[in-house]
């Protein structure tokens, strides 16, 4: 069953066309990594699927509805968001940071109560924040921080996720513990997740399915080994690269290789 069908969507910034005639659909409980190079429309197509953004072509269903009719409080029970890091201007804990994640379940005028504060904590414990649930946001590292954004999603309780690099800039320990415990909670809670990333081998390990953009327009979508292939990789990356096996799981692998090899 489609979770999420995008149908010929097309979106520029001024004159210049960032998405170009984007087709292709999630199913419900899938993982789909979104990758491409720098500039190819991984972003903007994400924010077109939470409606930060409205595409000038073209429409995005969810679960059968146009997103143009559902209303913003709605969507954000359905849809959680993680982005590449979150700085705020006033001091906040962890704890008040994924409290934030319920505000669609709150009255203009009404706070948290004990059923919002046990979803946040219970959110914190799936994702091991809540030991520092009292410390201040800013004073965190790169991998707390970004465990603590998933969690705040997570106290949305939504039934989509949408993650924009969420191991950027991270060491590969904490690359692993954000993808595994992003499959777990795809897993356990039959979560649709769409996860934009530049780590074409984590993406090809833990996603079921890749969606290739170049400039804008879908260069191929399919199975990381419909996807990762060397033909894909070097005509849309514009670099020679080594396709293999990992080993270990048999997913396709990529090693870039100097121009002078």
């Amino acid at each position: 069953m489609n979770m999420v069908r995008v149908s010929r969507v097309g979106f520029r910034y001024i004159e210049e066309w960032v998405l170009r005639d984007i087709s292709f659909s999630i199913n419900k409980g899938e993982v789909l990594g979104v990758i491409g190079p720098n500039g190819s429309g991984k972003t903007t197509l994400l924010k077109s699927l939470n409606r930060t953004i409205t595409p000038e072509q073209g429409d995005v269903f969810i679960d059968g509805t146009n997103v143009k009719e559902i209303k913003r409080r709605e969507l954000a029970r359905i849809v959680g968001t993680v982005p590449q890091e979150a700085s705020m201007i006033f001091p906040i804990t962890v704890l008040e940071m994924v409290l934030m994640g319920r505000a669609p379940y709150l009255g203009r005028l009404n706070f948290e109560g004990e059923k919002d504060y046990a979803k946040a904590i219970m959110a914190m414990e799936m994702t091991d924040t809540l030991p520092f649930s009292s410390r201040n946001i800013d004073a965190l590292s790169g991998g707390e921080k970004q465990r603590v954004l998933i969690a705040r999603a997570i106290a949305q309780e939504p039934v989509i996720m949408l993650l924009d690099e969420p191991t950027s800039f991270l060491d590969i320990k904490h690359q692993i513990e954000i993808y595994d415990l992003i499959k777990g909670l795809n897993s356990r809670n039959d979560l649709t997740v769409v996860i934009v990333s530049h780590d074409i081998n984590l993406a090809a390990q833990y996603c079921n399915r890749l969606l290739l953009l170049n400039n804008g327009r879908v260069s191929k979508i399919g199975s990381p080994e419909d996807v990762v292939t060397k033909e894909n990789i070097e005509e849309v990356y514009g670099c020679r690269v080594l396709v293999d096996r990992n080993p270990v799981t048999e997913k396709p692998r990529i090693t870039p290789l100097s121009r002078n090899l």
